[in-house]
């Protein structure tokens, strides 16, 4: 029995530690379509950068768990693009490859979406 608790608590930590390179750096979300976007992460702030038209916006980030965190409070700080519908966004990191993850994220309204790979570049 202590075997199953201690191999079941080493797999919680391992999943743990790989999310960890993820909360702060530089990534690169490509959708795959020409849409490519330049995200920085840093403590409590997230800017994303649309490639394609240069708009960036900044969201408050809080980690709510060691995979999971939240984006809101959004606030273009470059170029247009209207009103922004979505207040809070809900995100775990579900696939851990390498310097890479997939999340799956949602919002009141909208349905659960999973997003590209997410690279680390930085």
């Amino acid at each position: 029995m202590y075997k199953i608790f201690f191999l079941t608590g080493m797999l919680l930590l391992m999943g743990s530690s790989d999310c960890e390179k993820f909360k702060k750096g530089t990534f690169v979300l490509d959708e795959g379509n020409g849409k490519a976007y330049i995200i920085t992460r840093k403590k409590n702030k997230q800017i994303e950068e649309d490639r394609g038209n240069g708009v960036m916006v900044e969201f408050d980030l809080e980690w709510t768990s060691d995979c999971s965190y939240k984006l809101y409070n959004p606030n273009v700080v470059k170029g247009n693009i209207g009103p922004i519908l979505i207040d809070t966004l809900y995100c775990e990191i579900t696939d851990v490859k390498g310097d890479s993850y997939r999340a799956v994220c949602h919002s009141k309204g909208y349905p659960d979406a999973v997003t590209p790979p997410i690279v680390k570049i930085d």
